[in-house]
């Protein structure tokens, strides 16, 4: 709650509550819909979330690799998709 008062989000809004109320199937169905490059941005955001707070739990990696691999994507493909990122972010 107080991460959306930060961010300015209106957790009342329609955009939030219709999603709130599917199923997971649902949502995972919607993240299968997203582009190739759409997935890697999420593996990468995902993976951000999992290192917040400096050093991921077995169940916070757990859980992103678990949500990318019902989307498709390979535990192979999820370590080269960071992988990629992490080169390309030490190159800036």
């Amino acid at each position: 709650m107080n991460t959306a008062k930060l961010l300015d989000f209106d957790l009342d809004d329609k955009a939030f509550t219709d999603f709130s109320e599917q199923s997971e199937e649902y949502l995972i169905n919607v993240l299968k819909t997203l582009s190739e490059s759409q997935k890697e941005w999420l593996v990468w955001n995902l993976n951000g979330i999992a290192y917040v707070t400096g050093k991921a739990t077995e169940a916070e990696v757990g859980a992103a690799v678990n949500i990318c691999n019902r989307m498709g994507i390979t535990d192979d493909r999820y370590i080269s998709i960071i992988q990629k990122t992490k080169n390309i972010m030490n190159r800036m």
